[in-house]
C-alpha cells in the first residue's frame, strides 16, 4: 500500500496483480508471467526467511538481517501510522501516534 495506489498478490504464483489507483478508484490486473525461481512464495523469499529463521533459532545464523522484537514493534507501528494517514490525509507524527495507541 502506497500514497497513491494499493497492490494485491497472491502466494500462489498463478494470480494475477491487481492495482488498485486510489485517486481514479480503478483497477488493474496484470498476469504473473514465472520463470525459474518465481512460482513458490514470495518469489522464493520465504524459503529464505525460514533458513534464517532455522538458523537463528539453532544458534548458526551468521547474518545481520534479524532484528530484535523492539525493531519489529517500530515497523510495525510505522506503517499502522502511514496507514492512519492515508485514511485520514493527515500527517502523522509518529511518537504523538504512539502515545494515542497507550491510551486505548
Amino acid at each position: 500500500m502506497g500514497t497513491k495506489g494499493e497492490l494485491r498478490a497472491a502466494t500462489d504464483g498463478k494470480s494475477p496483480i491487481i492495482i488498485y489507483d486510489f485517486e481514479t478508484k480503478t483497477t488493474r490486473e496484470h498476469a504473473i508471467v514465472s520463470g525459474d525461481g518465481i512460482t513458490t512464495g514470495h518469489g522464493g523469499g520465504d524459503y529464505g526467511i525460514v533458513t534464517t529463521l532455522y538458523d537463528y533459532l539453532t544458534g548458526t545464523y551468521q547474518g545481520v538481517s534479524v532484528s530484535d522484537i523492539s525493531t519489529s514493534v517500530d515497523n510495525h507501528l510505522l506503517v499502522f501510522a502511514a496507514e492512519e494517514s492515508r485514511v485520514t490525509g493527515r500527517v502523522i507524527d509518529l511518537d504523538e501516534y504512539v502515545e494515542t495507541l497507550k491510551n486505548k
